[in-house]
């Protein structure tokens, strides 16, 4: 609610209407309102004592807007170590009762005409309405990527909403007052994206473990630090989906508690034997003669079929220290033990004796690939902490993740040839952003520059609310910031870049592509306005979300052979190369049970053009 207030100076009956007004007003946001919150009155995150959050999405942001309904005050917010939010404990912020709760959100009534919404998390089972919670209860856990309708990014929404009965939730309030978060007002100032980047640190005073499922005690964050897999202390929590799942494991495990983790959604297990290069499986309802898998050990790789139906939640042991693991030669199914980099970073130590590695997608169902000099045959960019791998080697050869530094640049040819360690290259044929400052938000461009351009990186870098890495370069005289993802080191005698197919599957889509995932927008968000304007409407083919486009570009989003051709007409809150398709457009490149999709994603013109 925005107000234009005169200044002047009040007296008698003007000064007493005026402090009315302001009574009123206050009550009207919800300020009078008490949230019976912990810690003498403090509105505390809705996370575990001493855990660190930001603000990834602000107000009037994406779907929080006032165009968008009654929720322009919401928020999203991460942990501030991003790799830490999925399986993150949600606690109550306030003393109230449950008055809505579905696979996804729950909402907690006050008492008093307003009600906590929480957002993109597994509410625990035991929650039903009318369920009475107080300060600090246990109330679920922060859904990964891509479950929880949190469009790839694991986040909390959370929002204060005026009720109107019934669970039926009505305007939100800005969170200011009694209602500032950790005591940090929040107001609303009608700006794109408020708050943004804000800092907390949770007060939640209560940390009582969950009714069913006990989780470790909270380890001090220090700043979330990102030193490594190290420093994640915590039981991570694996959704796997329906059919074959692929995971790494981090502990000497029994096979009998993996399974009965995972209780009936469990059909069979198997690890790799890469001696015999045979495999050892497990049954709940094989005989034990045939059960010859018996222990999972650190740095293990683990293939799970699971039944039809929801999928299954595993916790899985923390991320343990580095590994230097000896691989045979043939197959080798083991997990990466280092921090999240790079596939060829990862495989550094291998050299010569790889000849691919391979990951198993289990939303596209397919084996996603690298293969060492051949990027038109790649599609397997990073690996994440205890992520599995098939690593194929034509030798055996020692994996040694802390050997994860680029190779240096082949030796020989002109000086003139040789690239620097500052230069890079900006992939084409998308031109790309020299953004004033590490951020899409708020910023002008300085200047779009094309594939193919040469920059020198100065050296800096920083890391956005979004989890975007930036890099500071120059160019021409113009000094400014660009993302890591669209750059490669320069590389002067024509190495082909990801995505080239020259030469290759001529019918298929064109050369330095960017490769990426598509997913679809939620079916809630019809009738929206989007970011760039227009409604959004489920049945236009035409419609694409991106942050990585600016809006009104016009994209080719290809998929083996085919193709869907689409504009950018709204933003959100995920990856820079990933794009969200209306339902429409994601049916003409595959089914909408598939969920989300490996795609090139082809710039056919800019904005204007």
């Amino acid at each position: 609610m925005r107000r234009l207030v005169r200044r002047e100076r009040l007296t008698g009956w003007g000064a007493l209407a005026a402090i009315l007004t302001l009574l009123i007003t206050a009550s009207t946001l919800g300020l009078g309102s008490s949230p019976a919150h912990s810690q003498g009155g403090v509105f505390p995150l809705p996370a575990d004592a001493g855990t660190v959050w930001v603000i990834a999405a602000g107000y009037n942001t994406g779907s929080h807007s006032v165009a968008d309904g009654n929720d322009p005050h919401a928020i999203d917010i991460v942990r501030e170590n991003r790799a830490l939010t999925a399986g993150s404990v949600v606690r109550s912020p306030i003393a109230g009762t449950v008055s809505y709760v579905s696979n996804d959100c729950l909402t907690i009534d006050n008492g008093a005409d307003l009600a906590v919404l929480l957002c993109h998390l597994f509410p625990d089972p035991s929650l039903a309405r009318g369920v009475p919670v107080q300060v600090g209860a246990y109330l679920g856990t922060v859904a990964p990527a891509y479950h929880a309708n949190n469009g790839g990014l694991p986040h909390i929404h959370l929002a204060v909403h005026h009720t109107t009965g019934g669970g039926r939730l009505g305007d939100t309030v800005p969170l200011i007052g009694v209602w500032a978060l950790e005591g940090i007002d929040l107001p609303w100032t009608g700006q794109f994206n408020t708050h943004a980047g804000t800092r907390f640190t949770s007060s939640n005073g209560n940390n009582a473990a969950p009714p069913s499922d006990p989780q470790p005690d909270p380890q001090p964050e220090s700043g979330d630090s990102q030193n490594g897999p190290s420093s994640d202390q915590s039981t991570a929590l694996l959704v796997l989906q329906p059919g074959w799942n692929m995971i790494g494991w981090t502990a000497a495990t029994p096979a009998t508690e993996i399974a009965a983790a995972l209780g009936d959604a469990v059909r069979v297990m198997f690890a790799f034997d890469a001696r015999t290069q045979t495999y050892r499986r497990f049954s709940p309802d094989a005989p034990a003669l045939v059960n010859n898998l018996v222990e999972l050990v650190p740095g293990d790789g683990l293939l799970i079929l699971i039944e039809d139906g929801p999928g299954a939640v595993l916790p899985r042991p923390p991320n343990g220290t580095l590994l230097v693991q000896n691989l045979r030669e043939g197959f080798n199914l083991v997990a990466w033990t280092g921090a999240a980099a790079m596939i060829s970073e990862a495989m550094t130590s291998l050299d010569d004796a790889l000849v691919a590695a391979f990951w198993w997608d289990p939303g596209a169902r397919r084996y996603l690939t690298y293969r060492p000099g051949l990027p038109m045959f790649s599609d397997l960019a990073e690996v994440a902490p205890a992520q599995a791998l098939w690593i194929q080697l034509d030798a055996a050869a020692v994996w040694d993740p802390a050997a994860g530094a680029p190779a240096d640049p082949a030796a020989g040819g002109d000086d003139s040839e040789t690239p620097g360690p500052d230069l890079l290259q900006i992939l084409g044929p998308v031109c790309l952003n020299l953004r004033p400052a590490p951020t899409t938000i708020g910023t002008t461009p300085i200047e779009c520059l094309a594939g193919g351009t040469i920059v020198q990186s100065l050296g800096d870098t920083e890391v956005d609310v979004t989890g975007r890495e930036w890099i500071k370069v120059s160019v021409r005289g113009l000094t400014g910031w660009v993302a890591r993802e669209f750059t490669s080191p320069y590389q002067p005698r024509g190495s082909v870049g990801p995505g080239d197919n020259s030469g290759t599957n001529p019918d298929g889509p064109p050369s330095n592509t960017l490769v990426g995932e598509a997913t679809f927008y939620h079916d809630s968000l019809a009738g929206n306005t989007m970011y760039c304007g227009g409604i959004y409407d489920p049945d236009d083919p035409t419609i694409a979300a991106s942050t990585t486009y600016d809006c009104g570009t016009r994209l080719r989003v290809w998929r083996d052979r085919r193709y869907v051709d689409v504009e950018v007409q709204d933003t959100g809150v995920f990856p820079a190369d990933k794009i969200d398709l209306s339902p429409a457009a994601f049916m003409q490149l595959g089914m909408l049970a598939e969920g989300r999709i490996a795609v090139r994603i082809e710039v056919l013109a800019l904005p204007g053009q």
